[in-house]
């Protein structure tokens, strides 16, 4: 027996309408990283869910532990339209990729 509770949650490529982004800030750097001038990479996947607020942010992968966090913390602030199937609103996976690069020294 189902649970009458239970949320589905929808892929991202499956819905008829996908969010679109109305508000996101990027990820506050972390002192070592901006100090050290490497690269930093993470995939952040989240749940939207029917009002478009983000829901649940975790770190997928990352290429550095404290810029994976920060990444996930800025993309908790975001806002989206809300997506729908079939006339409905609906929680939609999303999996997003955020990078750092250092200004380039001239």
């Amino acid at each position: 027996m189902s649970n009458p509770t239970t949320l589905k949650i929808h892929e991202f490529s499956k819905v008829d309408t996908r969010p679109k982004p109305i508000y996101r800030v990027g990820p506050e750097l972390p002192e070592p990283l901006r100090k050290s001038q490497k690269g930093a990479t993470a995939e952040i996947e989240f749940i939207i869910d029917h009002d478009g607020r983000v829901r649940l942010p975790r770190i997928v992968k990352t290429s550095d532990k404290a810029f994976g966090w920060a990444a996930a913390t800025a993309v908790s602030r975001w806002f989206f339209t809300p997506s729908s199937d079939k006339g409905e609103p609906v929680y939609v996976r999303v999996r997003v990729p955020l990078a750092y690069e250092p200004a380039q020294k001239k």
